[in-house]
């Protein structure tokens, strides 16, 4: 119980100063403390994942962890692209709809191949903020030519999950 609320203390400590929401536009202050704060959340929560006897709290645990393992990456794109002050790259936004886009499809599709009604649910759900993000934020942030290739990339992602949603049932289907 004691690990619980620790792991909720040290996740509440890294959204608020090590690596806040706002740090996926403007970048972090300082990227390699921001990850390992990040990461060392993510694998907590995986790792208590594993003494936690009740189903449903072992489902959110591991939903946190993985999480916080895409929030690091994400950290990472957005650090790494996102240029100077003085002026800011609008690529490291396009590259973390892709990214996300990428990682739901993924998720989506091992989901329905290994019958993973929680990783299935999971991919929606990051594919959905995904679309989310490119029309809240790349629609009114972005110049034009980054804005098309956000709405292309995930478009892309959307086809590509689709299709593959149709193959997998047609297969499950036939066998």
């Amino acid at each position: 119980m004691f690990s619980v609320v620790f792991l909720g203390l040290a996740a509440l400590h890294t959204v608020v100063d090590e690596a806040p929401p706002g740090s996926l536009v403007d970048g972090v202050v300082d990227l390699p403390v921001a990850v390992t704060a990040v990461l060392c959340v993510g694998i907590a929560a995986l790792l208590v994942s594993q003494l936690v006897e009740l189903v449903d709290f072992r489902l959110v645990l591991l939903g946190v962890g993985s999480v916080a393992i895409l929030y690091a990456v994400s950290l990472t794109i957005v650090d790494l692209l996102q240029g100077d002050a003085a002026e800011p790259s609008q690529s490291a936004q396009v590259a973390l709809s892709m990214f996300w886009g990428i990682v739901a499809l993924v998720a989506i599709v091992i989901g329905l191949v290994g019958d993973v009604r929680e990783l299935r649910y999971g991919g929606l759900a990051l594919l959905g903020l995904s679309v989310a993000k490119v029309f809240a934020y790349d629609l009114s942030e972005l110049d034009s030519l980054y804005r098309v290739l956000s709405f292309i990339a995930v478009g892309i992602v959307l086809l590509v999950g689709a299709y593959a949603y149709q193959r997998v049932r047609t297969a499950g289907a036939q066998g």
